[in-house]
């Protein structure tokens, strides 16, 4: 025979009543509980008393005392007016029994109903409670919960603040062991700095740096809940998401507060998740209530950016300082909340109009010792320049390379997707010895100009036809000059020119071809990198002019480590004069090595000379005077 079908029915099984108290998950809650329903109860106020010495705490108001099978059976709960009793779960009475908190509860109720009882862990698995009438006394109104601790649990003023929410009663705190007595109030970390009420949504304050803290900036988006504070991550991600929805999202997910204290309207239909109450239930009710804040927090802030930006100026730098630019009444918290949210800020400028220049300065490379564990090597960094610029005279480029040339010119450029840059440069040669330049006569991009340089730090091609295609510019070039080889050689001394070849080095993965060592540090060496510029500039007048320079700076060289090496005997001779016992040794070496000293320090002069010589010879050649006889035919 065919099995037949049954009906069945949900029910809930007596064991879940011993397992009600884990719902909870700390004394804190327990005690939230009981404030809860002292609000409830429409009391207004409640006194907490405590001995540490004996492990017990009393909570007592003054409400209208309730039935005693309200509290044993759960899911009942009692509460008539929705006001204070929205989603009542009726099992707060079962938080208190855990064991690790509490031994026994004792009830007693005033006022409406006269009664008492005490509750164990007995009375969870089941044992009969007593509850015993009460003479009614019109001196006494309320309940009182008296509480036998265990004696491991400790229970502070802070954890009553906290517990407390913002819960419209007063709060009296009384040690019986000291008979010290406090007013607790509710505890606020933070104050706002915006505020305003959402009709149907609730109130909302807002703070955006937390000046309690110098070290970090810690996220808190708080919705309070029939006066319960919830630290709620599905109300911040339902920000987060709201704030996508705007027209700008960057913006308005920046303009999200970094804290927030949210005063749930009942009207709103949010709910928190039970038993608990330690998070907001994300649904619908919980979107439009996000959506309906960053919507008004976004468009006030909108409208003050649009307001005040007419009167900034047309140039900021990128890093925000308080002070320089103005806000309107009411709003002059976002002027501290962008200098220290430089994210922010950005967000804010871009919205006003303004873009971003930011390029690095060559001229600000500089080397260093870096070591990742197999030893120093030579690495390199520089200065980024950041600034904020409103103008309709910025070319556009998607050459990150001609945006880093023209800004280094005080031309404004940015990066562009889908535009194409024109660039016109005449005259374009180079000669197949050089390393790292290229001259022209002209160089015009996109009508700008004249452009007096290119430059390619990166070392991956110029991403330019007349550069890439030229049949004697090698993968290596780094500088296109616009004009003489005599106009370079008048600016070769700048720190700019080695700055790019530095960088472009490091790229390359190739700064140990230019680098110095002494005392233990690594550097930069500068003067190669100019004298090897100088030489390639030459080599567009003269090849032998060229070689001169170089035979110039390996005079140059020498010169500077033969007076080295003297300077180190001078040296060794006054150690030596220390542990020499024989005074007549002595002077017979120090009058041979001091002689000695004497021809190199002459020799090094007359190198000098030459040298001198021979500078001259090259700036005469350079100025355009007759070279014939100056130079020396190779």
């Amino acid at each position: 025979m065919p099995a037949q079908p049954k009906t069945l029915y949900m029910k809930v099984s007596s064991r879940i009543v011993a397992e009600l108290p884990r719902f909870f998950g700390s004394f804190e809650t327990a005690i939230g509980e009981m404030f809860q329903n002292a609000y409830r109860a429409e009391a207004n106020s409640v006194i907490v008393s405590y001995s540490e010495s004996q492990h017990i705490l009393i909570v007592s108001d003054n409400g209208p005392g309730c039935e005693p099978d309200r509290l044993l059976t759960a899911g009942e709960t009692g509460w008539d007016n929705p006001k204070v009793a929205q989603d009542p779960a009726g099992i707060g009475a079962f938080s208190l029994l855990r064991p690790e908190y509490v031994e026994s509860v004792n009830y007693e109720s005033h006022g409406k109903h006269n009664w008492t009882m005490t509750l164990n862990q007995d009375s969870l698995n089941g044992a009969p409670v007593v509850v015993t009438p009460l003479q009614d006394n019109p001196a006494k109104k309320g309940m009182t919960i008296t509480l036998q601790l265990n004696e491991k649990l400790k229970v502070t003023k802070d954890m009553l603040r906290r517990a407390k929410g913002f819960y419209p009663f007063d709060l009296v705190w009384i040690d019986n062991d000291s008979g010290d007595v406090d007013k607790l109030e509710t505890l606020k970390s933070w104050e706002p700095v915006l505020t305003f009420d959402l009709p149907g949504v609730g109130k909302l304050e807002a703070l955006y740096i937390d000046r309690s803290s110098h070290y970090s900036q810690t996220s808190e988006k708080t919705a309070v809940w029939q006066c319960i504070p919830i630290h709620s991550s599905a109300f911040a991600n339902a920000l987060a998401n709201a704030a996508q929805q705007m027209a700008a999202p960057g913006l308005a997910s920046e303009m999200i507060p970094l804290k927030v204290r949210f005063f749930v309207d009942t009207e709103s239909g949010l709910r928190a998740k039970l038993p608990d109450r330690n998070e907001i239930l994300a649904d619908e009710h919980l979107e439009a209530a996000a959506l309906a804040i960053v919507k008004e927090v976004y468009e006030r802030c909108t409208k003050a950016i649009t307001d005040s930006a007419k009167s900034w100026s047309d140039q900021t730098e990128a890093n925000h300082s308080k002070g320089k630019i103005t806000f309107p009444k009411g709003m002059e918290w976002l002027d501290e909340y962008l200098a220290y949210n430089n994210s922010a800020f950005a967000r804010v400028m871009e919205f006003a109009g303004y873009v971003m220049i930011d390029y690095p300065l060559p001229e600000t490379a500089n080397g260093f010792n870096a070591n990742e564990g197999d030893g120093d090597y030579l690495d390199l960094d520089c200065d980024q320049h950041k600034y904020f610029l409103r103008s309709a005279n910025i070319v556009r480029t998607d050459s990150d390379l001609l945006a880093t040339s023209l800004n280094n010119q005080n031309i404004p450029a940015i990066l562009a997707d889908g535009v194409t840059t024109n660039i016109a440069i005449t005259n374009l040669r180079a000669d197949g010895h050089n390393r790292w330049l290229a001259m022209a006569d002209s160089i015009v991009v996109d009508g700008v100009g004249p452009v007096k340089y290119l430059i390619n730090l990166e070392g991956s091609g110029w991403d330019i036809p007349d550069i890439d295609d030229h049949p004697d510019i090698n993968d290596d070039v780094a500088i296109v000059f616009a004009g003489t080889p005599q106009g370079f050689l008048s600016v070769v001394d700048e720190e700019f020119w080695t700055g790019v070849i530095g960088i472009r080095l490091s790229h390359e993965g190739d700064l140990c071809d230019y680098e110095s060592y002494e005392y233990g540090e690594y550097s930069l060496d500068a003067r190669s990198i100019r004298t090897d510029l100088e030489a390639e500039a030459m080599r567009f007048l003269s090849g032998n002019l060229s070689e001169m320079r170089k035979e110039m700076f390996e005079i140059i060289r020498a010169v500077e480590e033969m007076e080295k090496g003297a300077n180190d005997i001078t040296y060794q001779l006054s150690a030596l004069a220390k542990i020499t016992t024989s005074a007549n040794v002595l002077a017979s070496i120090k009058s041979r090595i001091e002689q000695a000293v004497r021809e190199v320090k002459s020799a090094c002069e007359e190198a000098r000379l030459e040298a001198r010589d021979l500078d001259q010879k090259i700036n005469t050649a350079i100025s355009g005077q007759p070279t014939a006889v100056l130079i020396p035919t190779p």
